[in-house]
C-alpha cells in the first residue's frame, strides 16, 4: 500500500516541555514522597536533561528506581536520586580506590583546572556580548572515585549551539585547564591529559577546516568538500598553522590564568583531598563560584582579575586578526604578514 501520510517524531533533546511530559510517563507507578515533591523533581530535571532523548529519560528515571532499592531507608525518589542516576550513566557508580595522597591530589587539581578556566572564560565578554561566551556554566565539580577515574566537570545544559571564534578559543582553553595545572604545579604533564588535548585539537580543527574561522585560510570547510577531493599541500599548510595558533593561543591562555589562580586551586585541593578516600564529594556550581570568588575578595585580587581579562581578549583578537603569532618561549610577537605558526622563529616573513 501507500503511505499518505509522514508523522515526524522530534527528539527532545532542546524542549524542556517535551522532556517534562517524557519524565511524567516514566515516572508514573514510581514512589514519591507527595506530589508537590514529584513535581518539584520533575521540573528540575526537565531543565538538567537537555540534551537527552526519550529513551535516555526513560533510562533515566529506571536508574533512580534501582538507586532507591538498594537502600533500607527512604524508599521515596528525589532530586539527589535523579541526579545520582545521571552520575552513574555518565560516570559510573562510586567506587574505592588506593592510590597515593600525591596522584589524588594531582587528579583534584587537574579537574579544578578545569573548573576555574570555566569560569574565567565565562567572564571575560560579559553579558553585553554573550555570543562569544563558551558553552555552559558549571553544574558540579565532581570529586569522587567512578569506574576509573577519579573526578569532573559537569556542565549545565545549554541551548546555545553556535560558536564565534573568540568562544571556541575559550572552549580551547578550557580542554587545557587540567594540563595547565599539571605543568605549572608539577613541571610537567602526565598521560590522562590525552584525552584533554584530543579534544582541544578537534575544537580547533573544526574552527579552521569546518567553519571558516583560520585567521590565514579564512572563509573555506574542507570538511565539506565532496568525497575524493583533494587539497592541495598550500592550504593544508595553513590550516595546520591556524590550528597551530589557536591551540597555542589558548595554552597560553590557560597557563596564565591557571598561574593567577594556583594558590587557590593548591588550597581547595587540600581542603578536599581526604574526603576522596571518604567516599569524596560533589560541589555544586554555585557553591565552586562562590568559593573561588571568596578567595578573590580575601587576597584582594579583584584589580589583578580584571587586568588578566583585558589581557586574555587582547590575546584573542590578535589570534582572530593573524596579527601575532605565538612563540616558542609562550609570548605573543607582532607580524606583518599573518602567515600562520612555526616552529622555527627564522621562516616568520617581516
Amino acid at each position: 500500500g501507500r503511505i499518505d501520510l509522514h508523522f515526524e517524531v522530534p527528539n527532545p533533546a532542546s524542549d524542556k516541555q517535551a522532556r517534562y511530559e517524557i519524565l511524567k510517563i516514566h515516572t508514573k507507578n514510581r514512589p514519591f514522597e507527595n506530589e508537590a515533591s514529584k513535581e518539584k523533581v520533575l521540573q528540575e530535571m526537565a531543565e538538567s536533561t537537555a540534551g537527552m532523548s526519550g529513551a535516555d529519560i526513560e533510562n533515566l528515571c529506571k536508574m533512580a528506581s534501582r538507586i532507591i532499592r538498594k537502600r533500607k531507608d527512604n524508599k521515596f525518589i528525589t532530586i539527589n536520586d535523579m541526579k545520582e542516576a545521571q552520575l552513574q550513566i555518565a560516570y559510573g557508580a562510586v567506587s574505592k580506590i588506593d592510590l597515593p595522597e600525591w596522584q589524588i591530589a594531582g587528579v583534584m587539581g587537574h579537574e579544578a583546572g578545569h573548573a576555574v578556566m570555566s569560569l574565567f572564560t565565562q567572564s571575560i565578554y560579559g553579558t553585553d556580548l554573550p555570543w562569544n561566551q563558551p558553552n555552559s556554566d558549571i553544574d558540579s565539580v565532581i570529586l569522587q572515585p567512578r569506574s576509573n577515574f577519579l573526578g569532573a566537570v559537569r556542565y549545565k545544559p545549554n541551548d546555545k549551539n553556535g560558536h564565534t571564534f573568540e568562544s571556541m578559543i575559550c572552549q580551547v582553553s578550557r580542554a587545557y585547564g587540567g594540563y595547565g595545572y599539571e605543568e605549572n604545579q608539577q613541571g610537567s604533564h602526565e598521560t590522562g591529559v590525552s584525552g584533554d588535548l584530543k579534544q582541544a585539537t578537534q575544537l580547533a580543527y573544526g574552527a579552521v577546516a569546518k567553519y571558516g574561522m583560520g585567521p590565514t585560510t579564512g572563509m573555506i570547510s574542507v570538511d565539506g568538500l565532496p568525497d575524493g577531493t583533494k587539497v592541495d599541500e598550500e592550504t593544508n599548510r595553513r590550516i595546520f598553522n591556524d590550528v597551530k595558533l589557536i591551540t597555542d593561543t589558548a595554552k597560553q591562555i590557560s597557563d596564565k590564568v591557571i598561574r593567577f589562580y594556583l594558590p587557590f586551586i593548591n588550597s581547595f585541593v587540600e581542603k578536599y583531598s581526604k574526603e576522596i578516600g571518604q567516599g569524596g564529594t560533589i560541589l555544586s556550581g554555585e557553591e565552586f563560584t562562590k568559593a573561588c570568588s571568596q578567595w578573590i575578595k580575601n587576597n584582594k585580587k579583584e584589580a589583578e582579575l580584571e587586568q588578566l581579562q583585558t589581557e586574555v581578549r587582547t590575546m584573542i583578537e590578535s589570534a582572530k586578526t593573524g596579527k601575532h603569532k605565538v612563540m616558542q618561549d609562550g609570548t605573543l610577537s607582532p607580524q606583518k604578514q599573518p602567515i600562520g605558526f612555526d616552529t622555527d622563529p627564522s621562516h616568520y616573513k617581516n
